[in-house]
Formats: C-alpha cells, sequence, structure tokens
C-alpha cells in the first residue's frame, strides 16, 4: 500500500450518519487519493459527543435520543465497498450483540466475496447501552457479551475451516451448516478491539489486527498488554497488526494538515503499524492535504 513507504498505513471511517451518496463519493475520492483503508463505524442511533470532553453528552433516559439520520452500517459497507478496487475496507467494529453469530459471519464472507478479499472484521463486545435498550437488543452484562465474542469468533474459524460447521455455545449453536462459499484468501482478517484482560485474551487467540483508542502513551501501554497475552500462549504478537481509532479526541487530529502529520507521527513511534481517523465531510480539504504528503 502507498503510505507503507512512510512507515505507517493511513485509514479513514465513516459513520452510519453518512448518507449514501455522500459515502458513495467519499469512498471513490478517497480511495483515488492513496488511503490504505477505509472503515464503516457500526451504530443504529447516537447520542452526540462532545470534542472538548470525548464523553458522550449527559442524556435524560426519559428524553428521546436526537433524530439524526442513521443507516445500517452492513448494508451500506457492501454498496461502498464493493465499488472499490484497491483498499482495505471492514467494520471498525461490529458489537456481537447486534446480529446473531451465524448471520454475521455470513455477511462477513459475503463483504470477503464482494471485495474480492480485501475485507477485515472488525468485532467488539459493545458497549452502548441505550442503543440496544432503544432497539429492543439484549444487553447482557460485560463478562456474558465477551463469552458471545468468543463464540462468535469461533465459529468464524469453523465456518473457514470445515465443510461443515457443528457448535454448541452458551449463546449461539450451528448444526452441520454448510461453509461455503470460503473466503477468497482462505481467511478472513479479524480485528478486535478491546483493553481488559480477557479481550485482550482473545485477540492474542483469533486476531489478525489489534485497534485501541487513547493517548500515545495508553496506546503503546495496551500494546505491551498485547505482547504478554501472546506471551501466554506462545504466539508472535509481529503476527498481529497494531493501530488506533482516532474518532473523538480534545482537538480533532484532522483540524488541520499540521495536527494530522503530529498525529501520525506520535502513533508512529508509540508502535503503530496503521492509523485510522474518524472523518466528517468538514475535513475533506486536510484529507486531500493529507494525501499529497502520504503517498
Amino acid at each position: 500500500m502507498p503510505t507503507k513507504d512512510h512507515g505507517v498505513e493511513v485509514g479513514l471511517t465513516t459513520g452510519s450518519r453518512w448518507s449514501w451518496p455522500d459515502v458513495k463519493k467519499f469512498w471513490a475520492d478517497v480511495e483515488a487519493m492513496g488511503f490504505d483503508s477505509l472503515w464503516m463505524s457500526d451504530h443504529i442511533m447516537t447520542e452526540g459527543y462532545t470534542t472538548e470532553s470525548g464523553a458522550p453528552e449527559p442524556t435524560d433516559p426519559n428524553t428521546p435520543p436526537p433524530l439524526t439520520p442513521m443507516t445500517e452500517c452492513w448494508t451500506l459497507l457492501a454498496g461502498a465497498a464493493s465499488r472499490t478496487e484497491r483498499v482495505m475496507t471492514g467494520t471498525i467494529v461490529s458489537p456481537v450483540t447486534f446480529r446473531h453469530a451465524s448471520m454475521l459471519a455470513k455477511q462477513a464472507l459475503a463483504l470477503d466475496q464482494m471485495t474480492d478479499g480485501r475485507f477485515t472484521l472488525g468485532l467488539g463486545a459493545g458497549y452502548t447501552e441505550r442503543e440496544h435498550q432503544t432497539f429492543g437488543l439484549p444487553y447482557p452484562p460485560p463478562g456474558e457479551r465477551v463469552t458471545m465474542l468468543a463464540e462468535q469468533l469461533e465459529i468464524m474459524r469453523l465456518l473457514e475451516t470445515g465443510d461443515y460447521a457443528s457448535f454448541e455455545g452458551e449463546y449461539f449453536s450451528l448444526d452441520q451448516a454448510p461453509c461455503v462459499p470460503k473466503p477468497v484468501n482462505g481467511h478472513i482478517p479479524i480485528m478486535i478491539g478491546g483493553t481488559r484482560p480477557r479481550m485482550l485474551g482473545l485477540c492474542a487467540e483469533y486476531a489478525d489486527h489489534y485497534n485501541v483508542a487513547g493517548s500515545p502513551n495508553y496506546v503503546r501501554e495496551r500494546f505491551a498488554d498485547l505482547a504478554a497475552a501472546c506471551e501466554k500462549i506462545g504466539r508472535d504478537p509481529a503476527e498481529i497488526k497494531k493501530s488506533v481509532g482516532l474518532f473523538i479526541a480534545p482537538v480533532d487530529p484532522l483540524s488541520s494538515l499540521d495536527r494530522a502529520l503530529h498525529v501520525i507521527e506520535r502513533f508512529r513511534d508509540a508502535g503503530c503499524d496503521e492509523i485510522i481517523f474518524g472523518v466528517r465531510d468538514s475535513h475533506l480539504s486536510v484529507i486531500e492535504q493529507l494525501a499529497t504528503r502520504l503517498v
């Protein structure tokens, strides 16, 4: 990929708040600029965020959430990703609580086919309780959600390796599920986001890509935690790509070209293989300038 020559890859994330015409145009433009990856965040509603605090705005549970247009992530992603020809695409990240494990696996296999193997399945345990409650989705305690994620990861492995898959877990099951088509490259890369010990353990066992958010020092510490988790099971941590997701921060990382270049340098020095920026349409001019410095 073009920006690897500069010591780090750079990707961009659009959200479900983007309209289809805007996503379609933006993804085509950005791929032509030479960026390495394009991602879709997976949410079905928003509470709104403040860039000053980096935290959700206080919300009265008795007040309806904002009437912000939101398009379902995987549907929007399929349309946009299938029109790309070079960039890696993926979800950043899909909660295992939104969809049944077998259907999520089939969706991932479909995206893999539609992109000719340029799809990374980003998975997480979910963290937005009101989003689940509003749409009537179960939201188990954290430990149960991590168990659901572990079962999802095992199901993905089974579907990739056998002709038929049978599985009996606490939350999901398969009974001689036919495993076709197979991934274009034999395996769909898995990206996991999370920082607690069980999540890092799952990352060490299953992930091809680890994504974390935070300051350069925080990110560096989490990479060290991942290396320790890999050591426990005898896996080389160098096998796992490491990235940072920059979506909400005290200072907008795409507020200027100088700021973006400074952020890239800081996170590259912290050990990141890829920096993934969350973008809005107001960032386009900075993105265009950034492209000229990376390719």
